[in-house]
């Protein structure tokens, strides 16, 4: 919940191919099935196949499963402008009908501190399982999270799965680091 992803887009954007948002679900929990979601499973068996998904991707994900408002927000920064957002927002990228390609440049961040201190946007209906927190590293120097934090976010499932960590470093257990 603590996790803030920046999007910067590198040529001019459309209302048909940007970042929407929908900010009256970032407080009103919405029927969804993301109890099928662990990030684990889906670094060890899904994430390989991105580059197969590239017109359509056929691989289960969590979504929505009630109507949901159409898109309120939609944010049209210029090239090189930025969109900073809490990863527990609900938001998409609205489907491309501007007849030109989108490309952007995204990443996420957690902050050390939010992280130690589990402060983040309110979790409304998010039931995924595993962590990404192995995944961050300090600018600086490149280090993980200390492991004592990253152990304030496993709920068990990094022990039941192999656990990919950032690099594509697959290890059988977070005690192997």
């Amino acid at each position: 919940m603590c996790q803030v992803n920046w999007w910067l887009p590198i040529y001019p954007l459309d209302r048909e191919n940007c970042m929407g948002f929908y900010p009256r679900y970032f407080s009103e929990p919405i029927v969804n099935n993301s109890e099928i979601y662990n990030y684990y499973e889906w670094n060890e068996k899904s994430r390989a196949q991105a580059s197969q998904h590239v017109k359509s991707d056929t691989r289960e994900q969590p979504k929505a499963q009630q109507d949901l408002e159409p898109v309120t927000v939609r944010l049209l920064p210029p090239p090189g402008g930025i969109i900073l957002f809490s990863g527990a927002q609900l938001h998409e990228t609205v489907p491309n009908r501007a007849g030109i390609a989108r490309y952007s440049i995204d990443f996420r961040t957690v902050h050390y501190d939010d992280a130690l201190n589990r402060i983040g946007a309110l979790n409304v209906d998010s039931r995924c399982t595993g962590t990404t927190m192995r995944d961050y590293l300090r600018a600086a120097d490149l280090a993980h999270l200390p492991e004592e934090v990253v152990r304030l976010y496993d709920d068990g499932t990094e022990v039941s799965s192999s656990v990919l960590y950032f690099g594509d470093r697959l290890t059988a257990t977070p005690a192997a680091v």
